[in-house]
């Protein structure tokens, strides 16, 4: 397709107007979502935008069903997959932060040692709360 030829965008652009209001219809009774309809008809006007040569369509219904419903089910299968790395994060220990409220009590009075040992460094006025350190 060359710069000149503009039968193609022409073409999908009537397809759009015609029958965009019906596949957002049709998207929104499976996904219960307006903006998920609306991206996915979008996203199907842009997968036939993009294709070389769609004139002229004999189903164009048929085709944009099939093209929306294959985007459809790869939304579900990110979402699934999402879902299950999110449910695998809450599950691991190495990546959940305990809350301040459920640290240790010395913990919260310690600071670290600026010199590079693992002894804490009590605050100002009060003694070595860790038996590692001699203060």
């Amino acid at each position: 397709m060359s710069g000149a030829d503009t039968s193609h965008p022409a073409y999908v652009g009537a397809l759009f107007r015609s029958h965009y209001a019906w596949l957002c219809s049709r998207l929104y009774r499976q996904l219960d979502s307006r903006a998920h309809a609306e991206d996915i008809a979008a996203d199907t006007f842009v997968q036939l935008l993009s294709a070389l040569d769609v004139a002229p369509i004999r189903q164009p219904r048929a085709l944009l069903t099939t093209i929306a419903q294959r985007l459809m089910y790869q939304l579900w299968r990110r979402r699934d997959l999402e879902r299950a790395y999110l449910d695998a994060l809450d599950n691991d220990e190495a990546f959940s932060v305990p809350s301040p409220k459920t640290w240790p009590r010395r913990a919260r009075r310690c600071r670290p040692s600026t010199s590079g040992s693992t002894a804490c460094r009590p605050r100002s006025g009060r003694r070595s709360c860790c038996p590692d350190s001699m203060a």
